[in-house]
This record gives structure tokens, C-alpha cells and sequence, in this order.
């Protein structure tokens, strides 16, 4: 019987159903955003709503409180909606430098009625820590390592 890791511990591969293969359920990229002055750009620290929303359409990092998703209350909401569309197994894949949190997604996986939910522990180059502008195509990953 194959297995997989989840953060309550292993389960039959075979129960893993619909996946999502790579979500971040919380993330934290404040760190990697320019933050410009406040005098020149009030705008960027404004909480994201539905009257600035149009900010981040063209660019996501417009506002800074886009560069976060921190709530485990939203997260489980997310993921009752996700199992309600069909959805079973999510993998997490957070690096632990943008916020990575394995008992908060413990807790997400509780609170959804025990759904599956793995994390991983990726690395990545230096490539990575640019700013957020630079195309995907200059990120590449090491290795995967074990947490």
C-alpha cells in the first residue's frame, strides 16, 4: 500500500481523490515587496477592499495587505468551499521563510472536517528572493528536502 504524509499523519494514497497540487493556504510576502514612502504612495498601505480592489488587478503587489493571507478562519472557509466543489486533498507548498505554519495548517485540517492537506518544505535559490517583479521563469528549485 503506497502512503501519504498529511499534517494528522499517513493515510492511504488511494484516499487522496481530487488534489490541488500547489496552494499556499497562508503566506506572508510582506519581506519581498518594495515598500515605497508613505508621503509619495498612502495608496500602498490602504487594507484591500472593495473600493481600492482595482489596485491590484494590474498589479498584485499594489497594495501591501495583498501580500498576505494569515487567517485560519478564511483558509478553512476556503477549503469547506473547495470540498464542496469536489475537492479532497490540497498540497501546501509555503516555504517557511514566507510564513509556512505546520500546526496552523494542522488546525486548518482539523477544523475541515479532517481533510487532506500535505505540506512541504521546498528550497529554493537565491533567484527567488528577488523582487516579486522578476518572471517565474528565474525561479528554479534546489531540492526538496525533509522538515
Amino acid at each position: 500500500m503506497s502512503t501519504v504524509t498529511t499534517v494528522l499523519g499517513e493515510i492511504d494514497a488511494r484516499e487522496l481523490g481530487v488534489v490541488l497540487p500547489h496552494e499556499h493556504l497562508l503566506i506572508d510576502l510582506r519581506s519581498l515587496v518594495n515598500k515605497p514612502d508613505p508621503k509619495d504612495h498612502p495608496e500602498f498601505y490602504e487594507k484591500l477592499n472593495i473600493t481600492n480592489l482595482f489596485r491590484i488587478k494590474a498589479d498584485p503587489y499594489a497594495l501591501e495587505d495583498n501580500a498576505l493571507l494569515d487567517s485560519v478562519d478564511i483558509a478553512v472557509e476556503e477549503m469547506i468551499a473547495y470540498r464542496n466543489a469536489g475537492g479532497r486533498s490540497v498540497a501546501d507548498v509555503t516555504l517557511r521563510s514566507i510564513g509556512r505554519d505546520p500546526l496552523k495548517l494542522r488546525e486548518i485540517s482539523q477544523r475541515r472536517q479532517r481533510r487532506r492537506l500535505t505540506m512541504s518544505c521546498p528550497c529554493w535559490t537565491a533567484a527567488y528572493m528577488w523582487n516579486l517583479t522578476i518572471s517565474a521563469k528565474n525561479f528554479r528549485c534546489r531540492k526538496t528536502v525533509k522538515c
